[in-house]
């Protein structure tokens, strides 16, 4: 599997995020809590993939607690440094 920033393998709900192409937003208490990597403490909120010159290079994620959902602010900023990471990453 991937590695991500602090060497251990991501979980595998964050590798799909990236290979799906797809954003997570944890809007409500009742939805499923996903962790970063496999031991976390805490869990992912929100987490959106950084697509750079048509290839998935990473993945924008907001950490919490279990009990933390995402706020429109939230999910707007993840957008936002996702794109602005892969506009980055194409020049």
């Amino acid at each position: 599997g991937k590695k991500d920033a602090i060497g251990m393998p991501a979980a595998k709900e964050i590798e799909e995020i990236l290979s799906h192409r797809t954003s997570y937003f944890r809007q409500y208490h009742s939805e499923k809590a996903i962790t970063p990597y496999p031991r976390s403490e805490g869990c992912v909120i929100g987490a959106a993939p950084i697509i750079a010159s048509g290839d998935g290079v990473g993945v924008v994620a907001l950490t919490g607690s279990e009990k933390d959902v995402l706020t429109d602010g939230q999910k707007k900023l993840l957008v936002l440094t996702s794109t602005l990471l892969a506009n980055h990453l194409e020049v």
